[in-house]
């Protein structure tokens, strides 16, 4: 018999691991992610676009990858998947458009 010790997609760990909740809210988390990650991407000039979209090419990667097999949520990796996490909201809220004063 074959021995499955969990199951081979990072997605499908995370619904047992944490349930349908935290499966959603995972998916939530790396949607709002991605979404920051573009915005800064395309609002931010210089070394600040920059690193956005390689965050953002580091995570397509990381969820690419996690479509063939798992990483445990509290494992050695997440010193980089989390903090990567936050730099990306980080980025992505950083500079927020300017708002228009109202005429004089």
């Amino acid at each position: 018999m074959w021995d499955v010790s969990h199951p081979h997609n990072w997605l499908l760990n995370v619904g047992v691991d944490l349930g349908v909740p935290g499966m959603i809210a995972f998916v939530a988390l790396w949607l709002l992610h991605g979404a920051g990650l573009v915005r800064a991407g395309r609002q931010q000039a210089g070394w600040e676009g920059r690193v956005a979209w390689g965050l953002l090419a580091g995570s397509v990667a990381l969820l690419v990858f996690g479509l063939s097999d798992s990483l445990p949520l509290g494992s050695k990796l997440g010193i980089i998947i989390w903090p990567m996490l936050v730099l990306g909201q980080l980025l992505g809220a950083g500079r927020e458009a300017k708002p228009r004063s109202a005429p004089a």
